[in-house]
């Protein structure tokens, strides 16, 4: 099969072809945010090269991977960390059998809610938006000042930034003078001094996204946190609250109607015990002591009105979810693109100094579109376009599942073709559930079906844990009492720490599985939340068959690489060395070579 000798070409074809990618996954995987994705045209690479030994076959496939459908019937692969389904969801597109196990039920979810649209999307634009517009106007006290809907708040701990947002294509700034306080929208400076002179008073100020203005002690709080600004209606208007006493009485007497709207809602969230988390303390030390402190009381007051009238849906559950990027008091305010950056949990100090309350339920009355970034209607379109995307390629009616639970426990299939192994490597994470948590407070306002998050912490695989060794050894041990000689199982790694590759390695060794061929493809995207240093990732393609010689192609994927994001080689060189080094130590018999 190619899969154990892959040509160099196609090999730096489907590294070329994650180009696509880069800052913007494709629909099917855009339906909620998850971590750690890999790229599609890589899951494609592995799953055609597997099926056939014609290379153009496989080149057509990291486009349209339908076309695999006739080579795939009656293959299974599976996945025992299939984290938010990527890889279930290309190997079912391709025509495969799709088994996959994970033990944290918001990617468990995701991925089940991915693999769903496959088969056609059981509600249309008209559905969501009776949802989304029952919902708004049940609460519109909440969210209208004046006729005008509210999209965003934004919210400061200490002082205001004289940069509040920017608008009309990145053209245009609105800033507020740090003299005479008055907010007004400039023409973006060219120069990077970013100086502009205030249309009332005269004086000339620096645009900084930092807190520089000291606010009045008149401006509204929510959360303890300063309001200071708005923006409002269709068109999308800026108003300060400075000096503003109509808002101010407004948003004073909102805040007072929404948290007694959503007090019972905050209790029965307070039920759920978080004292456990690995990040308690430093959740702790912002204020952020049970799962409702998460929002303010009137985005948890939005996301429980919208649970309540969408059901038990779960494709709306999940749209929620997605939402609780933004809407949530772990969102940053970013002046520069005038948008909310999703909250990153493990980043700052949990709660940013310059914030925003999103509404979760911003959109146009009678559509869906867009009030606010990150929204409930910005992730029902994700979905939608999702659906779209599949219409191109054909639908399919999905066989196989997705199993919430433990890899070293649950049953595995009785027979595998291919299997991907991705265990967790980062150790900058403690863990994924601490990024997934305010994700998972808003499937709580869906079911109470779900794990305690303390409890699915502590089973959680990371490198940090206790079980890691034993879990990854016996998942290797069971997938390989589960496959024959002609299986293939894919080791998706990357390490500078040799002793991992040995331990990797002798699991493999155990469960008489033997490496047969590498390749290194593109792993993630560049980022700093939890990505690592390395950008490059090894695809280690394991059989029940010892092979004499491995060829580790390398050189060339690496050159390709380097021309689509920034790398440093000589790290890329050093997790190639802990690779050839480990490999030796454990298979001394085998012959390691670089190409």
């Amino acid at each position: 099969m190619l899969l154990d000798n892959i040509p160099l070409s196609l090999l730096s074809k489907a590294i070329n072809q994650c180009r696509m990618e880069l800052g913007r996954r494709l629909p099917i995987h855009s339906v909620h945010k998850w971590w750690s994705r890999r790229f599609a045209a890589i899951y494609r690479l592995i799953l055609g090269a597997y099926l056939t030994d014609n290379a153009h076959i496989v080149e057509e496939a990291l486009q349209n991977p339908s076309i695999l459908r006739p080579l795939s019937q009656n293959k299974t692969f599976f996945e025992p960390f299939a984290g938010g389904g990527t890889g279930l969801v290309e190997a079912a597109l391709a025509g495969y059998n799709v088994y996959g196990v994970e033990i944290n039920p918001v990617a468990a979810t995701v991925a089940k809610i991915a693999l769903s649209i496959l088969s056609g999307l059981p509600y249309d634009a008209k559905y969501a938006i009776e949802v989304l517009d029952k919902a708004l106007l049940y609460i519109k006290d909440i969210w209208f000042f004046n006729g005008l809907q509210i999209s965003y708040l934004l919210l400061t701990r200490k002082k205001i930034p004289t940069w509040i947002s920017t608008i009309r294509g990145l053209k245009y700034v609105v800033a507020i003078c740090p003299y005479c306080k008055y907010m007004a929208t400039y023409p973006k400076p060219s120069n990077d001094e970013m100086v502009v002179r205030c249309k009332i008073c005269g004086e000339e100020f620096t645009l900084s996204p930092k807190g520089t203005i000291t606010p009045p002690s008149s401006l509204p709080k929510i959360n303890d946190q300063i309001v200071f600004a708005a923006r409002l209606g269709e068109d999308r208007v800026w108003v300060s609250l400075i000096d503003n006493e109509e808002l101010v009485s407004y948003l004073e007497r909102r805040n007072e109607l929404a948290y007694e709207l959503a007090s019972e809602i905050s209790k029965r969230m307070k039920e759920v015990d978080i004292s456990g988390l690995r990040e308690y303390n430093r959740l702790k030390r912002r204020g952020l002591t049970s799962l409702d402190k998460l929002f303010t009381p009137s985005q948890l007051l939005s996301f429980h009105v919208f649970a309540s009238l969408a059901g038990k849906n779960s494709f709306m559950m999940t749209a929620a979810s997605d939402a609780a990027k933004t809407c949530s008091m772990l969102a940053i305010w970013y002046p520069p693109i005038g948008e909310p950056l999703p909250a990153g949990a493990l980043r700052a100090n949990w709660i940013p100094d310059l914030g925003v309350e999103v509404n979760p339920l911003a959109h146009k009355i009678g559509t869906l579109k867009t009030l606010a970034r990150g929204t409930i209607a910005s992730a029902i379109k994700a979905q939608l376009r999702a659906s779209d995307y599949v219409d191109s390629i054909g639908h399919i009616r999905v066989r196989g599942k997705v199993i919430l639970g433990d890899a070293s426990e649950v049953k595995f299939p009785s027979h595998i073709d291919l299997a991907v192994v991705d265990p967790p490597y980062f150790r900058r994470i403690l863990t994924y559930t601490s990024l997934a948590i305010t994700h998972y407070a808003v499937m709580r306002l869906f079911t109470t079906e779900f794990e305690n998050i303390c409890d699915v912490e502590r089973k959680e695989l990371t490198v940090s844990n206790a079980r890691y060794n034993y879990v990854l050894s016996k998942v290797f041990k069971k997938i390989s009492h589960s496959i024959d000689r002609t299986s293939r199982v894919i080791l998706m790694y990357n390490a500078l720490n040799g002793k991992i590759w040995e331990f990797l390695f002798n699991a493999c060794k155990e469960a008489c599985l033997y490496p047969i061929a590498a390749y290194l493809v593109l792993g993630e995207s560049h980022g700093t939340l939890i990505r690592s240093k390395l950008k490059g990732m090894f695809l280690i393609v394991l059989s029940k068959m010892p092979k004499r010689d491995v060829v580790i192609k390398f050189t060339d994927s690496l050159n390709e690489m380097t021309s689509l994001v920034s790398i440093c080689e000589e790290i890329e060189q050093q997790g190639l060395n802990c690779l050839m080094r480990a490999m030796r130590t454990v298979y001394p018999s085998i012959t390691v070579n670089t190409r």
